[in-house]
């Protein structure tokens, strides 16, 4: 039992101290994530990553339309820790839109965890593709 105890907190410690995402740190990533360009203004751009996050069943944790930056987090799961996303755009022009998803694992030992990328941009295409 006393092993049992022991293997077990080394575990947990192991996970805690690894390196993992938060919210707060995802948006230094920026500019490495999967990106893609709409025919749309920053605002239909906008109104559609908002959609695009919750449709995808994820939790807005801060928006940040000035700066066109959607933080989310998407639960813990059968298979997963959660995961933490970033949705940033870019004005292009006056109706083109660029637009970046990054999806990361709240803990960094999680190989099992979901990457939300495909499914925002999956949601993205649904609504501002014509």
């Amino acid at each position: 039992m006393k092993r049992f105890t022991l293997l077990t907190a080394f575990i947990i410690s192991i996970l805690t101290l690894t390196a993992c995402s938060s919210l707060h740190s995802i948006p230094d990533s920026k500019g490495s994530g999967k990106k893609k360009t709409y025919n749309a203004t920053v605002d239909d751009t906008w109104e559609a990553m908002l959609i695009a996050v919750s449709q995808t069943k994820g939790f807005i944790r801060q928006e940040h339309k000035d700066t066109c930056t959607v933080l989310a987090e998407y639960n813990m799961s059968m298979f997963s820790w959660g995961e933490n996303v970033a949705v940033f755009c870019y004005k292009k022009s006056d109706k083109t839109t660029e637009v970046e998803v990054i999806s990361k694992a709240k803990v960094a030992t999680n190989i099992t965890a979901s990457n939300w990328t495909d499914d925002v941009f999956r949601e993205l295409d649904y609504i501002l593709v014509k």
